[in-house]
């Protein structure tokens, strides 16, 4: 049950199916009410009842309680191209979540391609979690450049590898202590 003062944002599927399967941010709503139990049952209910075919557009119909993502959406096109079609010829690593790749944004920036495997999580989660590492700012932290909506992230190259890498193998001289 959702609480008195809940805020909560989301895109609502009847939007997308009136834009014709062209949602955007400007469809997005916003909700805000010190009584929200009648005013969120009767709209969120119809919106979560969607049909198989409406599901075309899960991620930008999925509701998202989510702060904005900082990073921008990438074209799949391009991260294919990038990484000679996600072959082995570009791969740099492989661990539990997926396989990473080698390649040069449209930018000119180096970085590592990370397709993760499909494991269950719903967009909704995906999302969410791609807006909370986006958002991730510190020196010693790899930045996130880009994502694309089929579990393919886009982050900094670190030349010197992971740091798994450099704890237990390939350049273990870099930590003296």
């Amino acid at each position: 049950m959702i609480s008195t003062g809940f805020s909560t944002n989301w895109i609502a599927s009847f939007i997308c199916k009136s834009s014709k399967g062209t949602c955007s941010s400007s469809s997005a709503r916003h909700l805000q009410s010190t009584n929200t139990q009648p005013v969120i049952q009767p709209i969120v209910v119809p919106a979560l009842q969607t049909s198989e075919s409406e599901k075309t557009n899960a991620i930008a119909a999925a509701p998202t309680d989510t702060q904005p993502i900082g990073v921008p959406a990438l074209q799949y096109n391009e991260l294919r191209k990038i990484t000679a079609n996600f072959g082995f010829r570009s791969e740099i690593g492989e661990g539990t979540f997926g396989t990473v790749y080698f390649g040069h944004l449209s930018s000119g920036q180096a970085a590592a391609i990370k397709r993760l495997k499909q494991n269950g999580q719903t967009d909704k989660e995906f999302l969410a979690q791609v807006s909370k590492v986006s958002r991730l700012k510190h020196d010693n932290v790899i930045q996130m450049l880009g994502f694309d909506d089929l579990r393919i992230l886009a982050y900094e190259y670190a030349p010197k590898g992971s740091l798994q890498d450099i704890l237990h193998g390939k350049f273990p001289s870099l930590l003296s202590f």
